[in-house]
């Protein structure tokens, strides 16, 4: 980036690498660098895998997710382009991501599906997850939902939901 002429080619160079790369953590910082050298590119890969963007790893996965984040706040008229890969990052195998995504889908929409979708996926993350201190980051998030007033109505049909986590063994 601070040395463009040295390889002026590179934003189509790693493109390109992260087409055929299959190791995680090469793909994830070949990732970065094309988010940090040309974004648009960036996203125009994560467009171009959307729907494979579930079977990635965890890593890469929480890059996009912070990726989309960025660029729907930057751009609010990019919202509806991304929501969908935020969608299918909720049932992701890893709570980090599920927890990221949540957050992030949170911020991008306040419709009540959206927002019964993060209510779910807290739910279900303090459910499944073993320590308690994500439990208790996790639960401090539905209770700020809970305090928004817009949110309200959606999540008092939740109820029934939230007692799971009650009856929960673990807790």
């Amino acid at each position: 980036k601070s040395f463009e002429h040295l390889i002026p080619d590179a934003p189509e160079f790693i493109q390109r690498y992260l087409e055929n790369e299959t190791d995680p953590s090469c793909k994830r910082n070949a990732f970065m660098m094309l988010m940090g050298v040309d974004q648009a590119r960036a996203l125009e890969y994560v467009v171009s895998c959307i729907d494979q963007v579930q079977s990635f790893n965890e890593i890469l996965q929480l890059v996009i997710v912070e990726l989309v984040h960025k660029v729907c706040r930057q751009d609010v008229n990019q919202r509806g382009r991304f929501i969908r890969v935020i969608y299918s990052l909720l049932g992701s195998n890893t709570g980090s991501v599920r927890y990221e995504a949540a957050k992030a889908l949170l911020t991008l929409s306040s419709a009540p599906s959206a927002v019964t979708a993060v209510a779910n996926t807290y739910t279900d993350i303090v459910v499944k997850e073993a320590d308690n201190n994500v439990k208790l980051i996790v639960l401090n998030r539905l209770i700020a939902l809970k305090s928004n007033p817009q949110f309200e109505r959606v999540l008092q049909d939740m109820v029934m939901d939230f007692l799971k986590i009650l009856v929960s063994p673990s807790l």
